[in-house]
Parts: C-alpha cells; structure tokens; sequence
C-alpha cells in the first residue's frame, strides 16, 4: 500500500480526485493500493515530523519546497526525483520557476503539481451593500483602512480571520514586509545581512493597529481555518486574505461564489514592492526510506498525465504548475483576473516567507505571529525574539540560507 499525506483536511474536491486517482491507477497496477491521507495543517507538521523521527514515513508526502524541503533533504529523508523530472515529459510539461523551487544541491526532489498564491478574497455583494469602492487593480492602504470603517459602521465585519492557525496569521506579516521594504528584505534576514529587529517591527505594528482597530470578526481569536472559511462563506465579513486554493470549496456557496473578486494587498506609496503577493508551488515527494519507491514514482507519473492534470484543475479549480492544455473558462473569474495580472506582470509572486526560511524558523515566524496577534508579544517583542531565533539557528549552521 502506498500512503499519500496531504495537508488537505477539508477540501472535498481535492479529496474526490485524490480518490479517484487511487481508484483509476489501481485499475492499471492491481496489486498496488494508493491510500491518500488528508490531514489538517496542523495535523500535518506533527505527524510528518514524528514519522520521519520513527523511520515509518508515508511513502508520498507534500512539500512546499524551498527552505522547507530543504530541511528533510538535509535531514536525508526525501528520495532523488532528479531522473523522473528529467524525462522528457516533465521538461515538457514543467516550467523552469515551479522545478527552481524544488532543486537543491543541483537535484530535484519534488514533483510541482499545484501553483497557488494569496490574495484579498473579497464578496461584491458586502462592498456594494456598504457602498465601498472595489478599486480596479490596486489600492492605497489608507483606502484599505477608510474600507474597514465604513464595513464595521453597516455592522459589516471587515475581514475573516482564524487565529487558531498560525499560517494564515503569518499571511500578513508577509505583505507589510514586502510594502514597507521590498521583496529583498526576506532574503537578505536569511543571508543573515540584515536583523528581524530592524525589519519586522514596524510590520509587527500594522498587525497589532489592525487587530486594535476590531477589523476581524467577532471571536476570530477562537477560530480556526474552517471557522474563517465560513465566515466568509457565509456572507459574514467582506474579505479574506487567502489562497487560490479556496474556490473549490466556495461552490457550496452560491451566493458568495458567484460575487467572489480578488484584491492584491493595499500598498504604501512611494515604499517597498508595491505590487508583489505571497505564493508557492505545491509539490510531492517521495519518502527516502519508502519501501515502494517504483510504485511512488509511477503513481507520480501516473497523475501527471495530461487528462489528469485538466480533470484535477476541473474538478478543484486549484491552478497548477504543470503546463497543459485548459479548457477556456475552467477557473472562475477571480482565478482568471489573478492569473492574468501574474502573466502580465501586474503582480510580482515571492515566496511565501515561512516556506521559503525553512521548518525551524519557518514555523517560529508564525508561533510570534500569533503571539503578536493575541497581544502576548509587543511589535518589538517579537522583531527581538525571531532575531535570537535567527542567531541560534546560524550557531547550528541552519542560517543562512542564500537564494
């Protein structure tokens, strides 16, 4: 049996293709059975962690490459994908920036399959209602800041937010970076040129003046991922700041899915990127000590075939990273105008921060995240405290990391 962990916990229609895969490729090899797990996000790092620690990895696992694949590369637990994405298909089919992020030390351990970026998710309907302005392209973050007043005084809440879940908080830390000081500071923290102290307070304090100003929803504090997606799902708050990946899961939705827009993140004028977001490619490795390796990388093969590539795009509205023939109108508008401001260089992608720093500091910039959030750490607080993390890691030779 091959084990497939996802971080997927949720998501029906990925689940629906994943299981349809398994069926379909069982009808080829019958004596191999692909069991797909789906995990929460959280569920996910425990126990993908925890498995590599016993030596009883699942055979297939996500990665969002960059410093985060890194990490288990070094660690010695992802197998050699470099002969598989060297075939002549996956030159065909996979494109130069998706394979960048997944090479290290001049091999390829990942097979891209998803590309995903974060944005304001916004609902027409709720802006129309408070008689805000949707801005065509981009807009001041004191046009952001006017928006937020006007939803909460027409009992409007602004913004869908979890709290329990440090990685959706981590999604706006991000974009303050990248507004106050460009998309090189990121890289600069990791070659350590540069100290979190200097960079990460001021956007630690446009956090904490949102949380101050009440732009979430009542009792975000509590609320989870899924309790985010329903708020916005619901009608409930006009924006969410989340990935392309949410679509899917909207259909059920109606009325929200048929007012669904995107928004890139406000920017300050005259600093730092202006028209940058946050993205990544969802990729799948294979586990060094699985004992179905042939079986793992045949399966990998398997879902790239073409007609598989278009069902899952079809079936999810996820965007991929593999280049293949879509049907005109397979994604839903939002999708559509994201991707065309992408191609047309409108909008800038960077990595997304904690994936791109690597596990250990990866996952420490969303627990002070959180801490900022819930007030626990002040702005400077927690600039200081990924500093010392940043220094311990450089002692253990982790930091730096160089793009």
């Amino acid at each position: 049996m091959l084990e497939f962990w996802t971080s997927f916990a949720g998501e029906e229609l990925t689940l629906n293709w994943f299981e349809k895969m398994a069926s379909d490729f069982k009808a080829l090899y019958p004596n191999v059975e692909v069991k797909p797990i789906f995990l929460t996000s959280a569920e996910y790092w425990t126990k993908l962690a925890s498995a590599f620690a016993a030596g009883t990895p699942p055979d297939i696992f996500v990665t969002w490459g960059w410093g985060e694949l890194k990490t288990y590369i070094n660690e010695k637990q992802v197998a050699d994908m470099t002969d598989l994405l060297n075939e002549a298909w996956a030159i065909k089919q996979i494109p130069p920036d998706a394979i960048k992020s997944v090479t290290h030390y001049n091999k390829k351990w990942a097979l891209p399959y998803e590309f995903h970026s974060e944005w304001l998710f916004i609902n027409r309907a709720l802006f129309e209602k408070a008689g805000v302005r949707i801005p065509d392209e981009s807009w001041t973050y004191t046009e952001f800041l006017e928006a937020i007043e006007t939803f909460k005084k027409k009992g409007i809440a602004p913004i869908a937010n979890s709290g329990k879940t440090a990685w959706t908080l981590n999604f706006w830390v991000y974009p303050f970076v990248e507004r106050i000081y460009g998309s090189q500071a990121i890289y600069d923290l990791l070659a350590r040129k540069a100290s979190f102290e200097d960079i990460y307070v001021r956007p630690f304090t446009q956090v904490k003046a949102l949380v101050d100003a009440k732009a979430f929803q009542e009792g975000w504090e509590a609320h989870g991922y899924m309790d985010a997606f329903r708020v916005f799902a619901e009608g409930k708050a006009a924006m969410w700041l989340q990935g392309t990946y949410i679509t899917g899961m909207l259909k059920d939705f109606p009325d929200v899915y048929k007012n669904l827009d995107v928004l890139p993140f406000p920017y300050f004028p005259g600093m730092g990127n202006p028209k940058s977001e946050s993205g990544l490619h969802t990729s799948y490795a294979v586990a060094e000590k699985s004992k179905h390796k042939k079986e793992a990388f045949d399966f990998l093969r398997f879902i790239s075939q073409e007609k598989n590539v278009i069902e899952y795009a079809k079936m999810t509205e996820h965007p991929i990273a593999q280049v293949v023939p879509l049907p005109e109108g397979i994604y839903p508008p939002a999708i559509t105008k994201a991707l065309k401001w992408i191609a047309d260089g409108k909008i800038e992608i960077v990595g997304r921060y904690a994936t791109v720093a690597g596990r250990e500091l990866g996952g420490y910039m969303g627990t002070i995240a959180t801490e900022v959030f819930y007030g626990t750490k002040t702005p400077a607080e927690g600039a200081k405290a990924l500093e010392e993390k940043a220094k311990e890691l450089e002692k253990a030779g982790i930091l730096p990391l160089i793009y």
